[in-house]
């Protein structure tokens, strides 16, 4: 999950709890195993309520990817579903069920984590640094394609073309609205001034 908070493009993460057997207080994006009534994304949001306290209720979640390395959980074979929401700000979040934390985290302060790891070492638990950088890509392909096919392609010079036009967005691959100022955080983050 990706918002605007303070001004800065961040991501969600929780500090997975003592009582985890595996990667025990790392930072990891949330979620969980599935329950045998669910579906992928009903997981996703009661995992997401539960560790985070993130009202899921009307939430637009999109698929980003499924992840199926064998190697990608010490303790058993997992494959995993990821989804993707960017969202207005949700307000205060608090770790919950198996996590002690649950936080914000600038997107650009993570990604610069990630790539001073050493060759074979990782900054979040399991393969969830994978998992943020294709949801980085994700958000901004979406984000992307929403400005282009509203604007077309001669139209576009930048995010300015759609800030001009008086056009909202929020969610880049639903489509749902929100205010210009979120908007144009996002264009800051993606296409940031030289």
């Amino acid at each position: 999950m990706f918002t605007i908070r303070e001004g800065d493009f961040q991501v969600l993460l929780v500090e997975r709890g003592q009582d985890t057997d595996a990667f025990r207080g790392w930072d990891a994006l949330p979620g969980g195993l599935m329950q045998p009534d669910e579906s992928a994304e009903e997981a996703a949001r009661r995992e997401l309520r539960e560790e985070t306290s993130v009202e899921t209720a009307g939430m637009h979640l999109e698929q980003l990817a499924t992840y199926s390395d064998p190697d990608r959980d010490p303790r058993n074979r997992v494959v995993s579903v990821a989804f993707l929401a960017v969202l207005p700000d949700v307000g205060p979040v608090h770790g919950g069920t198996d996590t002690a934390d649950a936080f914000w985290k600038s997107v650009t302060e993570l990604e610069d984590d990630i790539a001073e790891q050493p060759a074979g070492r990782r900054r979040l638990a399991f393969d969830h640094d994978q998992k943020f950088r294709d949801a980085v890509a994700r958000a901004f392909v979406c984000w992307a394609l929403q400005n282009f096919e509203r604007n077309g392609f001669d139209a576009w010079d930048g995010p300015n073309t759609l800030l001009s036009s008086g056009m909202s967005a929020i969610d880049p691959c639903s489509g749902s609205s929100s205010t210009p100022a979120f908007l144009a955080m996002l264009s800051e983050f993606f296409d940031p001034e030289p």
